[in-house]
């Protein structure tokens, strides 16, 4: 009777480990690059969910009466940089935004050195359910003093 019990235990754990066969199977990443003082960095989401190799990709563009709000936001352990930004734009949700709400960018590289965002142009070519695609441009600035920043990104996944 306990090797049944015991043959029913293990059965039921592997099954409850077993993979969901309805698990999203696309290999397309969100990709954001980040390009400073000649330099460039990419980040690719990645979907591990093991601790330190956990990477956060997503974006979004919040629509609202008067106006629109892009989102990107960077972040995971081991990364080159981290970012998160909120810039107001059009209302098309398409173009030039350009006025910063909210938004910093730390730098892993360069001793973990964090700066604001204090101006901004990200331009927004693709606008989709299932995509946003464009770039950008950042003016960062610490008490180091300021730097530009340029960069690209394009989210096929959003966050679920």
């Amino acid at each position: 009777m306990k090797k049944i019990v015991l043959v029913l235990w293990t059965c039921s754990i592997l099954y409850a480990c077993k993979k969901d066969s309805n698990a999203e199977t696309s290999t397309t990443k969100n990709t954001v690059t980040y390009t400073t003082e000649g330099k460039t960095y990419t980040v690719n989401e990645s979907k591990k969910i093991t601790g330190l190799e956990s990477t956060f990709v997503n974006s979004y563009i919040y629509k609202g009466s008067s106006y629109n709000s892009f989102n990107l936001d960077v972040e995971g352990s081991n990364l080159p940089f981290e970012m998160y930004t909120s810039i107001d734009g059009p209302l098309t949700g398409i173009g030039h935004f350009t006025d910063v709400i909210h938004g910093w960018v730390k730098e892993k590289y360069s001793g973990s050195q964090g700066y604001d965002i204090v101006e901004a142009d990200v331009n927004v070519t693709t606008s989709s359910s299932s995509q946003i695609k464009g770039t950008y441009e950042f003016t960062l600035e610490n008490t180091s003093g300021t730097k530009t920043l340029t960069g690209t990104f394009t989210i096929n996944q959003h966050a679920q």
